[in-house]
Order: C-alpha cells, then sequence, then structure tokens
C-alpha cells in the first residue's frame, strides 16, 4: 500500500520468524469500537497511509530516517 501511493520502491528484508514472534499480526480496532464507543476516523489502510504520506509531505524535515540506523535484533 505504502508503495502504491507514494510511488516509490520501499526496500525490504524479509527473513524467517524470530523464536517468540507471532505467526501473523493482525489489527482491528473492532474492540475499541465495541467497548468505548470509539470510531476511527480512518478506517481503511489506504485512507491511513494517504493520510500520513500527506503530513509528511507538508512536514519534510519532522522525521528523518538515518539509514545507517539499524534494528535491535
Amino acid at each position: 500500500m505504502c508503495e502504491k501511493l507514494t510511488g516509490k520502491t520501499i526496500p525490504a528484508i524479509e527473513k524467517p520468524r524470530r523464536p517468540g514472534d507471532p505467526p501473523r499480526l493482525v489489527a482491528s480496532a473492532e474492540k475499541a469500537v465495541r467497548e468505548l464507543g470509539w470510531k476511527p476516523q480512518y478506517p481503511r489502510l489506504e485512507d491511513i497511509v494517504a493520510t500520513a504520506w500527506a503530513w509528511h509531505q507538508r512536514h519534510p524535515t519532522a522525521t528523518r530516517i538515518d539509514p545507517a540506523a539499524r534494528l535491535l535484533p
């Protein structure tokens, strides 16, 4: 979705799961809607990514990613 909306290639390195990693991740606001009466402003992934990308386009220096930075193992 990010590549589709930004028109940019996003490099990714896929590796096997680490011990303790869940087999898959699923996000849902269903419980918050049901129990708290909360409703997301942007329920679709496409809208979430599009609004985030638009914000970053308006604020290009707000966040910087250091390509030399490494994630913890």
